[in-house]
Order: structure tokens, then sequence, then C-alpha cells
């Protein structure tokens, strides 16, 4: 999953498939964190980026999960994640792609005025579980700033 904190709203995660299409992260944050679930407790392990820009920060452990802070992460680009050497989970390694697309509010890979739409119809309201994906610039309001934020993003796209 990709975590990050809305300030008094919550933490929301996004979810990461571990196979096929990678999900689409399309929150603006200088550090995004990667968290990473397992069967078991973890204590330790490693994760690198394999492809993409990212710069990995120390990973910390709590119960069964690893999380790790990704700063340098540019718009639009798919990273993959190598988890390796993860104790007491039963995994050796595997790769995970994240994709980042800030805007893109219905993770469809592209910014559109479906998106400005989608973000325009919730200002005003509540940020929580069902709408935090259209506060794309995290400080737990949804108002004209994220609307002016994915308007400015309109005509990107994931490659």
């Amino acid at each position: 999953a990709s975590r990050l904190t809305h300030p008094s709203a919550g933490t929301f995660d996004i979810n990461m498939p571990l196979t096929g299409t990678a999900g689409i992260e399309d929150r603006s944050s200088a550090t995004y964190n990667a968290v990473f679930n397992f069967g078991g407790p973890v204590t330790s392990g490693n994760v690198t980026v394999t492809v993409g820009t990212a710069t990995p920060g120390t990973p910390t452990f709590s119960g069964n999960s690893i999380t790790l802070p990704l700063t340098g992460v540019t718009n639009a680009p798919t990273i993959t994640l190598h988890v390796a050497n993860v104790n007491g989970s039963g995994m050796t390694a595997g790769d995970i792609n994240f994709s980042f697309l800030i805007g893109d509010t219905n993770g469809d890979g592209t910014v559109n005025s479906a998106d400005v739409g989608q973000t325009k119809s919730q200002s005003g309201s509540s940020v929580d579980g069902t709408n935090f994906r259209e506060d794309v610039n995290v400080d737990g309001t949804l108002n004209s700033g994220d609307v002016g934020l994915v308007k400015s993003k309109s005509g990107t796209s994931l490659p």
C-alpha cells in the first residue's frame, strides 16, 4: 500500500496489488510511505528501488509490516520496489510496482475532466475513507486547492 496521513482526517492507504496492473498513488507528497504487509511478524528485511527514481529511507518494522519512506519520486513514473531477506514471513524476495500520477483521483492512468469533476464534487466535504483520494494536496480538507492541483495536472498520464 501507499500510506499518507491527511492532518486531522486520518491515515489512508491506496492498495498496490502484488500482480497485474500497478496501483496508482494520486496524492502529492514530499515523502511517500510504502507499506508491505506479511502473514506473520517481521523484524528485518530490505527494500530497494530496482526500476524508476525514488530514494528509499530507513525501513521500520511493526508487527506484520515493513514501512519504507520514499522521497524524490517524480510525477508519472511507475517504480519497482524489490523486497528481500524478510525474516519470519516465509518470503525471500519479490517485486511490487507502484505508479505515481498526481491528480488521477479515479486511478485510470490519465488525469482529465473526470478527475476534475470527481474532485469538484467532493469540495467542501470532510475527508474520510471514501474520498481521501480527492484530497490530492494531503492537507486534510477538500477544497479549491485540490481542484486547482488536479486541473494543473490535466493531460498527464502514465506511459
